[in-house]
């Protein structure tokens, strides 16, 4: 299947933006912004603009809530378009501004993490609605002071979730142009917006300088590179929002978090396949059912009170990202304190919002390479095919071939009995105490195929494992402690 192309740009003011003659490869193209010349060059299905909240002080009236703010923007935003764009949308994101308007003086107050936490979710979810493979491109000519960085940043991050959700490599690149030349004063007026017609230069007969548009950077982005964004500090982890009080979905966020995500993400950041796919089964069979419908342990017989449960699913996961971020815009509408109108974030996202979006990418990516018919074994099939998700990395992928060559070795003397694993490796089970030092090291080093922790058996000429009774405590401590500082 062909690939197709979703482009994003920040924008600045566009108001005192000049005509240019943005050229490419030989090409060029009249505007006031490089939107057409990323038309022409990238030929995007559609184009996402991301821009400063700040803009709303650009309308005539009274700001009256954060909702009438983010319309404003956008609105102000989309009167300078001015390109033939077959689909596109402008998503507002926070900004820092203190400017007088009228009797009042109004002050934007931003984290540049809620920003960065924002363009994350945008570039992310805009791009796994796609049906088919996407290349993501990034034009970051037009933002002002930490918008390209921070939204270069995200676009990064996002594009190795995609990456990961789709199990693809991912062409990314990103433009700039050159600046705007310095011009005789009398030419530059020329050169400016009219301002009854936006989309027009003040005179017709402006010649407009020519301004390279280039290319920054091109280059292919693995599912593996998801491990480069994970780590969080034990602290905040746990939370979507720095400040929970007013959130009442908090207690359940910070049980899926703690039930599934931290686990998850660290036994991919280990290559622990064995737990990751027990892990990810659960929530892969709950889609579309409520927690109360498929909550329970998926292996009872073993007594494992720690035994990943079926009570999550991607849809809980999207929810609980959707009502995080209108918690958070619930604390950002302004308010009066003096002659100044405050528009400041009362909360601020915390890690957990971020380990929420990894575990949705790991999840989708698990989804099109499992079975969800037996949810408390993975076969050695699956195994094989969960080898995808680490594209990127031939130190990890050589350590499950080690280790998948291992089983396949044992094939032949496997029984149709559940069977320890270290009966077959070495016949005694070794004297290391379950979860000291020694015994984590081991699990590391073995990606999860540790002797004593995984069980297995031959059904129907497949390869069965699972995880043995009582290890799931010590082993969801391990990978925690392997996303955690």
């Amino acid at each position: 299947m062909s690939s197709q192309v979703i482009a994003f740009a920040v924008w600045g003011n566009p108001a005192y933006w000049r005509l240019a003659n943005y050229k490419s490869n030989g090409e060029g193209v009249k505007s006031f912004s490089t939107l057409e010349i990323l038309s022409q060059v990238e030929k995007p299905k559609k184009v996402i603009l991301i821009v400063s909240d700040t803009l709303a002080l650009e309308a005539p009236d009274k700001i009256t809530s954060y909702d009438d703010v983010v319309e404003k923007a956008r609105s102000y935003a989309e009167r300078y378009v001015c390109s033939h764009l077959d689909e596109f949308e402008i998503k507002v994101l926070p900004g820092v501004i203190r400017k007088n308007k009228g009797d009042a003086v109004y002050v934007f107050k931003a984290d540049m993490d809620d920003f960065r936490s924002l363009a994350l979710y945008e570039i992310y979810m805009q791009s796994i609605r796609e049906d088919r493979p996407l290349e993501l491109t990034l034009d970051i000519s037009h933002g002002i002071n930490y918008m390209p960085t921070l939204t270069y940043d995200s676009f990064r991050e996002a594009a190795a979730l995609y990456s990961v959700s789709r199990i693809q490599r991912t062409k990314i690149r990103v433009y700039q142009a050159d600046p705007y030349p310095i011009l005789q004063k009398e030419t530059e007026e020329k050169l400016m917006r009219d301002k009854s017609n936006p989309c027009t230069p003040k005179s017709q007969d402006a010649h407009p300088p020519d301004v390279a548009y280039n290319l920054l950077l091109e280059e292919n982005v693995y599912p593996w590179e998801v491990t480069r964004y994970i780590g969080f500090q034990k602290q905040k982890v746990k939370q979507t929002l720095n400040d929970v009080r007013n959130f009442p979905e908090h207690e359940s966020v910070k049980s899926l978090i703690e039930e599934l995500s931290l686990p998850l993400i660290g036994a991919y950041r280990l290559g622990a396949i064995v737990q990751l796919a027990l892990l990810a089964k659960p929530a892969l069979a709950a889609e579309g059912a409520s927690a109360s419908a498929s909550g329970g342990s998926i292996n009872p017989g073993q007594s494992d009170s720690c035994a990943p449960k079926a009570n999550w699913s991607l849809k809980d996961i999207e929810v609980f990202l959707k009502r995080s971020i209108e918690e958070w815009r619930k604390g950002r509408e302004p308010f009066e304190d003096g002659n100044e109108i405050i528009v400041e974030s009362k909360n601020k996202f915390a890690p957990g919002f971020r380990a929420l979006l990894q575990t949705h990418a790991i999840l989708s990516g698990i989804k099109s390479l499992i079975s969800t018919s037996e949810l408390e074994m993975v076969t050695l099939t699956e195994l094989k095919n969960l080898k995808k998700l680490y594209q990127g990395s031939k130190v990890v992928t050589h350590l499950l071939d080690r280790e998948i060559e291992k089983l396949d070795f044992l094939k032949g003397k496997i029984l149709e009995a559940w069977t320890p694993y270290y009966k077959y490796r070495k016949g005694v089970q070794s004297p290391v105490k379950k979860c000291d030092p020694i015994f984590k090291r081991d699990f590391i080093a073995h990606a999860g195929f540790h002797d004593e922790v995984i069980e297995v058996r031959k059904f129907n000429s497949e390869i069965q494992i699972r995880v043995r009774g009582g290890y799931w405590c010590c082993l969801k401590d391990i990978l925690e402690d392997a996303v955690t500082t």
